[in-house]
């Protein structure tokens, strides 16, 4: 990891915290680093805040549909889209949705991205991790910038 141009030999013990598929890239480790120390935020609270960010959600929630895809090859778009609320709902922090709320979800679902957004929207009604220091927008935000650039590149 490059930080001013200093090579930086160690991940902060933050980004140890997250399953290595949640974690951000190099360069958003050195910018919420920065963001931690300036805020003097625990490791624990801003591994949490990451885990629990839309961003995150949205990779998740894509990994979990390319693999019922592939163990689900003739599966339609709406059952896989259902397969991921289950699955989501199932795993903890668990989300609380009954089978006919979620068989209503679907037949209003039309795209990946509404079903991560309604799942986002669920998970705001009993969020998981507070955001103490107020900055989860930020790191909503710098996160955000991986994403974009992957999609550029």
């Amino acid at each position: 990891m490059k930080e001013r141009g200093i090579p930086v030999l160690f991940k902060p013990k933050w980004v140890k915290l997250l399953p290595p598929n949640l974690r951000p890239n190099e360069k958003r480790i050195g910018e919420l680093e920065k963001l931690r120390s300036a805020f003097g935020i625990p490791y624990e609270a801003l591994a949490m805040r990451v885990a629990s960010s839309s961003i995150t959600t949205r990779r998740v929630q894509r990994n979990c549909l390319e693999t019922l895809r592939i163990h689900n090859p003739v599966a339609s778009e709406k059952e896989l889209f259902r397969m991921v609320l289950l699955s989501r709902a199932q795993t903890p922090p668990v989300i609380e949705i009954t089978e006919e709320e979620i068989d209503q979800a679907i037949k209003r679902i039309n795209s990946f991205d509404e079903l991560c957004d309604y799942i986002i929207k669920l998970e705001e009604k009993e969020p998981s991790f507070p955001d103490p220091f107020g900055i989860g927008k930020v790191i909503d935000e710098i996160l955000a910038q991986e994403v974009t650039e992957k999609e550029e590149a």
